[in-house]
């Protein structure tokens, strides 16, 4: 599993870079002007994506997080929450809250 963590590490950078491809694009497809979480995906890939992946990869040396079975969905759904979330909200349709997590709407009083 440790060579797959310095893997993620070292594609999330790649994906940032398509991730801002894919905001753009959609958005300018779609004539969408409004706020999306899709617009954040190009930054969390690169910064996010890639420190994390690194910090794993010391925490797996250190506690071997690899072997627990929590493991591998974590690696593999790390990101998609936000990928569908955002694409959703560009599409104009809603998303329940077990896509939306813990975020609060756009028009939620605070």
């Amino acid at each position: 599993m440790t060579k797959k963590i310095c893997w993620a590490a070292a594609i999330y950078p790649i994906l940032g870079l398509l991730g801002g491809l894919y905001y753009r694009e959609l958005t300018k497809a779609e004539h969408f002007a409004g706020d999306t979480q899709l617009s954040i995906v190009h930054t969390r890939l690169l910064a996010l994506g890639t420190l994390v992946f690194l910090i794993v990869l010391v925490l797996d040396k250190v506690f071997t997080l690899s072997a627990t079975r929590s493991f591998a969905p974590f690696f593999w759904v790390y990101h998609a929450g936000m990928l569908v979330h955002g694409t959703l909200t560009v599409l104009g349709r809603e998303s329940g809250a077990a896509i939306a997590g813990i975020r609060k709407p756009a028009d939620a009083k605070a």
